[in-house]
This record gives C-alpha cells, sequence and structure tokens, in this order.
C-alpha cells in the first residue's frame, strides 16, 4: 500500500501499488518494454532529473506523461500513477514549465508519453546513433527521442560529418544544438590516390580476381614445365 495523489480531486488516499486489469499478453508486453527500459541517461548541469526515478531494484526509468485514461477514471488513476515521479514534479504550477500546464501534461505515470525532443528524419548519408535505451517514437515525419539522451551523427562510408555532431536532448525538451545545422558531407580524402577505402564486398571481389589469376599463373607454369618436358624428350629420341 502507498500514499498516492489523485489527479482528479487534487487530495492523496491509499491505494494498492498495482499493474491495471489489462490482458495476460499486454501485460507482459509491457513488463517486457520495463526490462528493457534500464537507461544511459546523463543528466547536465543545472538539470534536477525530475523526469527520472529508481524502481524497487534500483534501475533508472523515466516519469511519463499520463494518458487521458489516468487522468479522467479514478481507478486507472491510481494504477499508472508513480508515487516517486509525484514527488519529484509537485507542485505542479513551481515543477512544471508553461506548455506543460496548459495542456495538461502531468509527468508523474510509470508509462504514458515520454518527455522528448523531436528529431526529423534520418539526414541523408548518414543516421544518428542515440544512447537512450528507450524505445523511440517514430511518427511519419521523424523521431521522438527521451530527455537526457545524447545523439551521435554517425555517416556512411566516404561521409564525415560537418562542425559538432553530437547533439543532447535536455531537460527542457529542447535540443542544445539544432539537428538540421548537421549533415554528412563528401569526404575530400575518399577521392584521393591511396586514401580510397575498400568495402566488404568489393574486396571480396578483388581477392576472388586474385585467386583467379594466380591460377592462370600457376597454368601456364605448368604448360611452359611441360612444353619443356616435351623439348628434351624429342632431343633425346634424336
Amino acid at each position: 500500500m502507498r500514499m498516492t495523489y489523485n489527479l482528479l480531486s487534487d487530495t492523496y488516499f491509499t491505494a494498492l501499488y498495482t499493474m491495471p486489469k489489462l490482458s495476460f499478453f499486454h501485460n507482459l508486453h509491457i513488463l517486457f518494454i520495463f526490462l528493457l527500459l534500464e537507461l544511459s541517461a546523463s543528466i547536465r548541469q543545472g538539470e534536477n532529473g525530475r523526469y527520472l526515478y529508481n524502481d524497487d531494484l534500483g534501475f533508472e526509468r523515466y516519469c511519463h506523461y499520463c494518458p487521458p485514461v489516468a487522468m479522467y477514471d479514478s481507478e486507472n488513476n491510481v494504477l499508472y500513477q508513480e508515487p516517486r515521479c509525484f514527488e519529484k514534479n509537485y507542485p505542479f504550477h513551481l515543477k512544471c514549465d508553461q506548455e506543460e500546464l496548459e495542456r495538461k501534461l502531468l509527468p508523474v505515470c510509470r508509462y504514458g508519453t515520454l518527455p522528448s525532443c523531436f528529431l526529423h528524419k534520418m539526414p541523408e548519408d548518414g543516421y544518428w546513433n542515440c544512447t537512450s535505451s528507450f524505445f523511440h517514437n517514430k511518427t511519419s515525419d521523424g523521431y521522438h527521442i527521451p530527455v537526457y539522451t545524447m545523439c551521435q551523427l554517425t555517416c556512411e562510408q566516404g561521409f564525415s560529418p560537418t562542425g559538432i555532431s553530437n547533439i543532447y536532448c535536455r531537460e527542457n525538451r529542447h535540443w542544445d544544438l539544432n539537428p538540421n545545422t548537421v549533415a554528412c558531407q563528401k569526404s575530400v580524402s575518399a577521392d584521393e590516390p591511396g586514401h580510397r577505402k575498400v568495402d566488404r564486398r568489393e574486396r571480396k571481389k578483388l581477392l576472388q580476381i586474385l585467386r583467379l589469376e594466380k591460377k592462370l599463373v600457376n597454368l601456364k607454369i605448368a604448360m611452359l614445365s611441360e612444353h619443356k618436358r616435351q623439348n628434351i624428350n624429342n632431343i633425346l629420341l634424336r
């Protein structure tokens, strides 16, 4: 039993800390996701970590924005809520920002919507490699990356990042650097003699050519040896 806060009536009450009454497979799916949520979040100076909490096993988890079902149904209000997130974000008018207050985004639930930064679709000739092991919510025009996440631009072979390649999703849900200012450009050294990199498929083809050339050389040697042997036999027979 834990002391829980009622989001509907603005009062405290005691409630059993359990999972929602969902199907077995739904609960199993949620449990499986929870097991993958050990984060590699890195809080920076000036951030208080109000979107993170440690669960009963000591793992670091995210505080989520509560879904509508938790806001307008008293039973789900209790089942979805995480008291440790509530402690970090109450009183709301002091801890939450203006957007959260206006849209009633309260980060006090164990699952729901993640506080995140928006990242547009992957750049040309590269991709973003992010530190968070949490599921990245993909939309039609990009990704929602959890707060406290560091992303590094990794470019394809023959390309390199322009300028700074690391971006960080701050606690205010904004990137410390505009991702649109970072891109992959063709490396100058890629076309210079002596600096050309060979990928795995091309290397395999080159090895096949070298083996074939070696076989041809051995065949020529064998033919020359046979020709010499025949010439010696002809001389002896005279």
